[in-house]
């Protein structure tokens, strides 16, 4: 049903298509949902469409009273384990599997009518046949099988996801269909747990896991079996990237430049999250395109390369771990103004990832962008996966007694400091998110001086607290330099639109943190000795020079701060805004 402009028209007018729908959720089994308002049933609209499906409904119901007097004549068996319908008569697998198999082909038949209606080049659906679809089982049923979420069922039934996912390629080549693809309406009953955009993004993170694997096998297989996920991988990227250009292209039109201008007129905790949450989490490629490696590709930008060099082959607990949690972080992440955390996983290595913490409001840290870089190794999850800090000013600063110059990240979730048993890595139970979340809210804290072990009795007392305020000011002074400035002039690979909404956004209240740093220079005693010293040095020489340089040197950098974040542009690429 590739044309036909007028054949359609003619279809729709006798009620074909929610006869299809129907029908699809008498064998699938799925309910449909219904729009449910003040006007419930009893609007024009929805007995409209309820006319065209009581019909099929009642011809099923008519068939049932018939079987009732048979049904009822049956004698009733006991309940439990090892009795079946029939007296001595065994459970059939070959029968159960093939009218398992008939089921999945009449299904497949469905989907591809829909799927051939919906996806015409010539014909244009109205708002009319969206409120069909979503008032039908074609929905629920696409979100249930793209909820599986195991690669290995998938790709057995590789056929029948081939038809799924051409459907919603086909609805999302319709634009008054693709919003069926986003969140819907909660009017519509049952509520949808997740928007089909959101599982076939989960899903292409699992296409990528797969090839990830598959590249890293030294002789993959050629079998006919080993071809059928090979397609599925294929057929989901495809679908992925169709589906959200054609939602960007919604949202364009729909609202264009008017969704920043009202997503930057709203208060600063929802502009943020209107701004920033769907780029929280994405793919990309960490390699650096100007290099060549021996093997002739291009060399990766990224701490661990070396170490992931040592890794190839990733035993199968790993990747499937991976997948799991890769498909949490997307919605887990933290997203907020006073704090929040971005992370961009390789597009081949999804071992390999980069994560960019936002430092928390009312913290020596507050919304500067720190880069690490992360890597889990072929032991992963039963040993943690490795951090390193990328944002040390070119190894010139130790952000944190537990923050290293040389990048190291001491943290008993990733081995590198002995903490007790509750606090270590447990494979069960933890995960890189919760290493993201403990590296912002446990080091990268108000109480720098007093994260190092041992001196936390010194809160409190007026010479640690002197410390505290002189390794504050450190941080505070690096944190504008580097984590501010220097993220700005040269934001990391992955996450420049990230950098550049995140100080758009905030300019005003980044501005009046710093000035009130100024104003905690002039009043509050700060030490430089000690362990003050023995971490940072070369900066505890500079300030101890006299009582305003640490203030004059922080107000340098505020007016070069302040001149960078006036010249930023307003956001005005709202592709990767679709949550």
């Amino acid at each position: 049903m590739s044309g036909g402009l007028e054949l359609r028209e003619k279809a729709l007018a006798c009620g074909l298509l929610p006869r299809i729908l129907e029908r699809l959720s008498v064998i699938s089994g799925e309910k449909p949902r219904v729009y449910e308002d003040q006007g419930g049933a009893d609007s024009p609209q929805a007995k409209e469409v309820k006319d065209v499906k009581d019909e099929p409904q009642a011809q099923e119901a008519d068939q049932a009273k018939k079987e009732e007097p048979k049904k009822n004549t049956e004698k009733k068996k006991r309940k439990g384990v090892g009795y079946s319908s029939k007296q001595g008569q065994a459970f059939d697998v070959v029968a159960y599997l093939e009218n398992a198999k008939q089921r999945n082909e009449q299904i497949k038949t469905l989907i591809d009518i829909c799927s051939g209606f919906l996806g015409s080049s010539e014909w244009r659906a109205t708002d009319e046949v969206a409120h069909v679809i979503m008032e039908s089982a074609l929905l629920p049923l696409l979100e249930q099988a793209f909820r599986n979420g195991s690669w290995l069922d998938m790709a057995k039934a590789a056929e029948v996801y081939a038809s799924y996912l051409a459907l919603a390629r086909s609805i999302a080549s319709q634009p008054k269909l693709v919003q069926c693809l986003a969140k819907i309406d909660p009017k519509y009953k049952p509520p949808q747990r997740d928007p089909i955009q959101k599982l076939l993004r989960d899903l292409h993170g699992l296409a990528n896991i797969f090839w990830s694997c598959l590249k890293q096998q030294e002789k993959p297989e050629q079998s006919e079996g080993a071809e059928r996920p090979e397609r599925l991988a294929k057929d989901v990227t495809r679908t992925h990237e169709d589906v959200h250009a054609a939602l960007a292209q919604h949202s364009r039109d729909e609202a264009g430049d008017g969704f920043v201008e009202n997503a930057l007129s709203l208060p600063l905790e929802q502009q943020y999250r209107a701004l920033l949450e769907g780029l929280r989490f994405d793919y990309m490629s960490m390699r650096d395109p100007g290099s060549t490696s021996s093997n002739g590709t291009s060399d990766y930008v990224h701490q661990y390369k070396a170490l992931a060099a040592q890794n190839e082959g990733p035993p199968a607990t790993k990747m499937i771990r991976l997948a799991q949690e890769l498909a949490d972080l997307s919605n887990a992440l933290p997203c907020e103004h006073t704090n929040s955390i971005f992370v961009r996983v390789d597009k081949q290595r999804v071992d390999m990832m980069k994560a960019l913490i936002m430092g928390s409001s009312n913290t020596p840290y507050a919304h500067g962008c720190y880069e690490f870089d992360i890597f889990c190794d072929n032991k992963y999850p039963n040993e943690s996966p490795k951090a390193t800090l990328m944002t040390t000013g070119g190894a010139s600063v130790r952000f944190n007694p537990n923050l290293y110059a040389c990048g190291k990240v001491c943290l008993s979730l990733l081995g590198t400091w002995r903490g007790s048993a509750t606090e270590n890595w447990d494979p069960k139970l933890s995960t890189i998110l919760q290493v993201l979340v403990s590296v912002q809210a446990i080091i990268m804290s108000e109480d720098v001086y007093f994260n190092e072990p041992g001196f936390e009795n010194e809160a409190g007392t007026v010479e640690g607290e002197k410390k505290n305020e002189g390794y504050s000011n450190i941080v505070r002074y690096a944190n504008v330099k580097f984590a501010m400035l220097g993220q700005l002039k040269n934001p990391p690979r992955g996450f420049e639109s990230v950098v550049q909404r995140h100080f758009y956004v905030k300019k005003y209240e980044v501005i009046k943190e710093v000035k009130h740093w100024l104003e905690l220079a002039s009043k509050n005693e700060a030490g430089y000795t000690g362990l003050v010293n023995d971490h940072n040095d070369s900066w505890c020489s500079q300030f101890k020079q006299s009582k305003t340089r640490y203030k004059d040197m922080l107000e340098e950098q505020f007016k070069l701060l302040e001149d960078a974040l006036n010249k930023l542009d307003r956001p005005k690429d709202i592709t990767n805004l679709i949550t």
